[in-house]
């Protein structure tokens, strides 16, 4: 079982380099209008607007997780905000 493990492991290990190294040659061999593109630098921003919008806790998150009897209501208001928002 060790050995499956390690070989996994090993593999990533390899598949990792070889992205990181394909992710270095791209930034330097890349045209540089990509990164003047206001199109993809809005895109770009919007995703990392929304990916920090929904890895976020706000106060009634953790004050419906507090409270086991009456958190489960405060939890689907709190969801049914969410997917307003997000909608």
């Amino acid at each position: 079982m060790a050995k499956i493990w390690g070989y996994d492991l090993v593999w990533l290990l390899a598949l990792d380099l070889v992205k990181m190294g394909t992710g270095a040659l791209w930034e330097k061999y890349k045209p540089a209008d990509i990164d003047k593109n206001p199109a993809l630098v809005h895109a770009e921003t919007a995703a990392r607007n929304n990916r920090r919008a929904s890895n976020r806790l706000g106060a009634a998150h953790v004050k419906a997780a507090a409270n086991p009897e009456g958190g489960s209501d405060m939890k689907k208001r709190i969801s049914q905000r969410v997917s307003q928002r997000n909608a």
